[in-house]
């Protein structure tokens, strides 16, 4: 039923997010048990989990043979949703691509247990793009004023130490020419 990650190639770079995990898998709650395995049981706190997983191409599903079924660790954990399944297939068909599994990271959320009725089901997004707009590159923050304050005193505290380290040496050097 499930497909190996580390087999199937990397998701092509036209479809790969920009790590906000924008794509919703749906189906989940018919694989909980499966989700609980890949995330180690429930915890209290419940789990944050990002991981690789494989899409799937499902053409003999019987259901819907344009279905894209979704793995991790080898098992089943739901499906990309029905229009989503067809532009997956419409963006691989425009950029060339025929294979039937790609490889993309998953980021597991849920499954917690704090007891009694407190107990969340696990949710599953994946880094895939299908929008069809470039994935907008994300820039590092500016560092504020006082990051930059505090990288240039510590550059100086490191050239100060560096320079009494010299002096120091060359004092020992000078006094052992003495000798």
């Amino acid at each position: 039923m499930g497909s190996n990650e580390q087999q199937a190639p990397t998701i092509p770079a036209d479809l790969l997010g920009d790590g906000s995990f924008p794509l919703e898998i749906v189906g989940e709650s018919r694989y909980q048990e499966a989700l609980d395995r890949i995330c180690g049981g429930r915890t209290r706190k419940g789990h944050s989990l990002g991981i690789p997983a494989s899409l799937v191409l499902e053409d003999a599903n019987p259901k819907d043979p344009l279905a894209v079924r979704v793995d991790i660790g080898g098992q089943t954990v739901g499906h990309l949703a029905r229009e989503m399944a067809r532009t997956y297939r419409e963006r691989l068909a425009a950029i060339g691509q025929v294979q039937p599994v790609f490889a993309c990271h998953a980021w597991v959320r849920g499954g917690w247990d704090r007891g009694g009725d407190d107990v969340g089901h696990y949710g599953v997004r994946l880094n895939v793009n299908l929008t069809g707009a470039p994935v907008p590159q994300v820039k590092a923050p500016r560092p504020s004023r006082l990051d930059t304050i505090l990288r240039w005193i510590g550059i100086c505290v490191v050239v100060v130490v560096m320079v009494l380290t010299l002096v120091c040496a060359l004092a020992v050097y000078g006094s052992l020419n003495h000798v």
